[in-house]
């Protein structure tokens, strides 16, 4: 299945790719079709890949005390293990696919491979990966402040 580099242009990347950056992102990065029920991550296993959705729907869930948690979904331009990619820890959460899904995979072996050719590539991946990291906290933050403020009696 062929990468389609103009779709990371633009959800992924949100900037316009050199030729020579297109090529070589259709050779490290790996498209991947996931039927549903098939688990992408498992929570606890090491991953050390940032997935990116190009199409389909995936369910986010936590175990906690052998209690099963939802977390999230995520949707068609959401990445999924970005957190075990950046930091080299095991998954924190178990990825399933709702339905049909293509993702597009960057290992961190070709990540650092693709250091070797193209430095500015690989330097805008990095930061792509740290801000959509960076939106996270700023949305988990909101929400811990919503539940503050609810806890509180504020929310009145």
């Amino acid at each position: 299945m062929d990468i389609n580099c103009e779709w990371l242009e633009k959800h992924f990347f949100k900037e316009h790719l050199s030729e020579k950056q297109k090529a070589l992102v259709c050779k490290k990065f790996e498209a991947v079709l996931y039927q549903m029920g098939d688990v992408i991550i498992q929570q606890g296993q090491e991953s050390h890949t940032v997935y990116i959705i190009n199409y389909g729907s995936v369910s986010i869930d936590n175990e906690q005390n052998g209690e099963h948690i939802n977390i999230g979904i995520a949707k068609t331009g959401d990445l999924i293990g970005e957190m075990s990619f950046i930091s080299k820890e095991t998954a924190s959460a178990t990825v399933t696919a709702k339905e049909p899904c293509l993702v597009y995979k960057l290992s961190r072996k070709a990540f650092m491979d693709m250091k070797k050719e193209d430095k500015g590539l690989v330097n805008l991946t990095f930061l792509t990966l740290l801000k959509r990291a960076a939106d996270i906290v700023r949305h988990m933050n909101t929400e811990k402040a919503s539940v503050q403020q609810y806890m509180s009696g504020s929310h009145c």
